[in-house]
């Protein structure tokens, strides 16, 4: 049986921490380190989130997204403090989808409000 949401297979036997440990290491080194953070800083400020269940499923959740993303996702995240608001990794995971669907728009959105910079005029 899959879930509808992410596509875990809940049937299969899994070692949840050691899939973990290869899901992050797929990232670069940045994108690692700012995934790590967020997830010390739920797991100090969330308690219900400090399963490593609910921590395979937010990785599974983002793996088919890119880094640029989840680094935007997880600095907005940490900038806010969500995390001292008791928001996890559902959350987490929920922002990190909503802008790799929505951020071409949002680019467009961003342009229209704040314009761009003029262009260079060659004075003689």
């Amino acid at each position: 049986m899959k879930c509808p949401c992410c596509g875990y297979n809940f049937i299969l036997p899994k070692n949840k921490s050691l899939d973990c440990i290869q899901m992050i290491s797929k990232y670069k080194k940045d994108t690692q380190s700012v995934i790590k953070k967020a997830m010390r800083g739920i797991h100090d400020n969330v308690p219900s989130d400090k399963d490593v269940d609910k921590y395979y499923y937010f990785l599974f959740g983002i793996k088919e997204i890119d880094s640029k993303h989840i680094r935007w996702a997880v600095n907005v995240f940490l900038k806010k403090g969500y995390h001292l608001q008791g928001k996890g990794f559902q959350y987490l995971r929920s922002m990190i989808q909503n802008r790799n669907e929505n951020h071409n728009k949002q680019k467009e959105n961003e342009r229209k409000s704040y314009g761009k910079t003029p262009r260079k005029r060659i004075v003689s």
